[in-house]
Parts: C-alpha cells; structure tokens; sequence
C-alpha cells in the first residue's frame, strides 16, 4: 500500500469540477457505473454517501460524471481511499489522478491522520 507521507507531487491540470457528494448522484450510474457494467460498484457507492465513515467525491467534466471514489475513515486512526472508478471509454486522460491529487488536497487541510 501507499502511504502519504511527503508533499503531493502529482500534476494537477484542474480540468475537472471535483464535488463532495453528501447524496448520491445519479449521473454515477449513468455516466460511470452503468456502462462499465459494474452494478456491486453502483450500489456500494451509493450506500457510502450517506454512511458518515464514508466521503465521497466525485470529478464532472462539462457536468458529466468521469470519476468516483471513496474515501473510509477507520476506526484505526487511518483513511483509505476506498475505490475508484472512472468511465471507461476515457480512462488513461488523466482524470482519476486529477481526482486523487484533489482527494488528497482536501485530506491533507483537514487532517493529521494518515491516508493511504
């Protein structure tokens, strides 16, 4: 596994509008979900909107949902990036690291705990 423990040096082109979703969002499953095919994806995503252990964020490109993931604050003192899925017909542009880079922005502002 990875752990944070130096500055983020992963290139940010700040292409996409990253949200905190706090419900879930139907254009995950529309956009992202449905057409990967991955329905274990869509309703674990769902679930963990609402779960408080749980944040979501999810990267919109021209209000088009291309990147989910989840972020779990253990019990253990520790936060792991849960999952991560991008569309598949865009994967290799760079979307999902622009959303890690900004998951762990975020991470790193508000938190001490480490994030792996």
């Amino acid at each position: 596994f990875m752990l944070l423990s130096a500055p983020n040096i992963i290139p940010r082109e700040i292409r996409l509008e990253i949200r905190e979703l706090k419900e879930w969002d139907q254009r995950l499953a529309l956009d992202i979900m449905i057409p990967n095919n991955n329905p274990h994806t869509l309703y674990q995503v769902k679930i963990n909107c609402t779960n408080p252990k749980f944040r979501v964020f999810a990267g919109y490109l021209s209000d088009r949902a291309v990147s989910v993931a989840s972020v779990y604050n253990s019990q253990h003192g520790v936060v792991k990036l849960n999952s991560l899925e991008t569309a598949e017909e865009i994967r290799g542009r760079g979307f999902a690291r622009e959303l890690i880079s900004e998951v762990v922005e975020i991470h790193k502002a508000e938190s001490d705990l480490p994030l792996y």
